[in-house]
């Protein structure tokens, strides 16, 4: 997936109230050591999050379809906000 933030309409106004911003900053907690390199579809939450951004043109439907999330071993969990 790519997002062009140079081109958001809401640039240096909102990133700290961006939903990319909290998705870039908050790896996926490892469950099993079985599935360490399974990548996870979108959850209901994560789907509707994706619906946002097609509609606002800042990600194609294609990326959106295609967006997986990728455990990161080692990495303890971050929110923000």
């Amino acid at each position: 997936m790519h997002i062009e933030c140079r081109s958001c309409p809401a640039r240096d106004r909102h990133c700290a109230d961006c939903m990319v911003t909290v998705l870039l900053q908050m790896p996926v907690p490892r469950t099993d050591a079985h599935d360490a390199d399974a990548d996870l579809a979108p959850d209901e939450q994560e789907r509707r999050g994706l619906e946002v951004l097609v509609a606002a043109g800042l990600v194609s439907p294609a990326d959106a379809y295609a967006a997986r999330a990728v455990r990161e071993p080692g990495r303890a969990l971050r929110v923000t906000g």
